[in-house]
């Protein structure tokens, strides 16, 4: 039922605004996603079972609020926005990450580890773990384009086909 998940989207967001003063920075908002989402309504990554299909239906993140890096970053992205943050999906390899720009530059978000911040050392270390080899800070900004709507499903669907592949391997 894709309209009563539209719904609880945006019953989240507005408990999630009235939270939040009219002239709170995109800092305070991010605080206060993070505090919300993973703090009081508990989000939590299935990291025992990584694997299981459920993870990958957005509806059943919601319902269990467990997820892995995609659909608890679709989540994280859909209520900030209801707030007023520019967040937009970084489809980064190996790990899907959540961007903001803000006046002083762009802050990267690992919904997976209840939104902290990552820095560039986070994000080498990552992509060297994946790719291997040196990572410099242009490869690096190479990486944080926006991910499209299209792209986003496109990555959760290769996702969801490889779990039914290593069941029915």
């Amino acid at each position: 039922n894709v309209a009563a998940y539209l719904s609880r989207l945006e019953e989240l967001a507005h408990w999630l605004r009235m939270r939040i003063g009219e002239d709170a920075t995109a800092l305070e908002r991010i605080a206060e996603l993070n505090q919300f989402l993973f703090g009081d309504l508990g989000f939590k990554p299935n990291a025992e079972d990584y694997y299981d299909p459920r993870n990958s239906f957005l509806n059943e993140v919601l319902e269990r609020r467990t997820g892995i890096p995609i659909t608890l970053s679709v989540v994280y992205m859909e209520l900030g926005r209801r707030i007023g943050l520019p967040l937009r999906g970084v489809s980064f390899p190996g790990h899907f990450l959540v961007a903001c720009d803000v006046p002083d530059g762009t802050i990267v978000l690992d919904p997976y580890s209840s939104g902290i911040s990552l820095g560039l050392a986070d994000l080498q270390k990552m992509l060297r773990d994946v790719r291997g080899g040196e990572v410099s800070r242009p490869i690096v900004a190479g990486m944080l384009v926006a991910a499209s709507n299209r792209e986003i499903i496109v990555r959760m669907l290769r996702n969801l086909k490889a779990v039914y592949l290593r069941e029915h391997d």
